[in-house]
C-alpha cells in the first residue's frame, strides 16, 4: 500500500525562503556571529543558512549541538536530552540557534 507524496514547497521557494531569512537575521546580528546547529534536523537548513548569511555580509562560524526528546520513538518524551555537550567555542559568544521544526518548544527552551 503505497502512500500518495506531494510536493507542499518546491526546492526553488525553499531557496527563496533561506534567502528571505538571510536578509532579516543579516539586519539583526553581529557580522562573527556563531550559528548553532541542532542535530540532526536543522543539519541542512544551518548548512543553506550559513551560504546565504555569508552572501549578505555575515560570516558566522557554525557548531553544531546533537539533542534529543524523541529517542527511537515518533513522538516526544518530553525530556530533551544533550548528546555530547554544548561546544566551548560558543562560550560568551553572540549565538544564533537554528532548529528545524519547533513541536512542543522544550528543545529551545532547554538549550537556551
Amino acid at each position: 500500500m503505497g502512500e500518495t507524496v506531494r510536493e507542499l514547497f518546491s526546492a526553488a521557494a525553499i531557496h527563496r525562503r533561506i534567502d528571505e531569512l538571510a536578509v532579516e537575521i543579516a539586519g539583526r546580528v553581529p557580522v562573527d556571529v556563531t550559528l548553532v546547529g541542532l542535530l540532526k534536523g536543522a543539519f541542512m537548513l544551518s548548512t543553506d543558512l550559513v551560504r546565504a548569511l555569508d552572501a549578505k555580509g555575515v560570516t558566522p562560524r557554525i557548531e553544531f549541538l546533537q539533542v534529543s526528546s524523541y529517542g527511537l520513538e515518533k513522538e516526544s518524551s518530553g525530556r530533551v536530552k544533550v548528546i555530547g555537550g554544548m561546544p566551548e567555542s560558543v562560550r560568551d559568544k553572540d549565538v544564533l540557534l537554528v532548529d528545524d521544526i519547533q513541536d512542543t518548544g522544550r528543545t529551545l527552551k532547554f538549550t537556551t
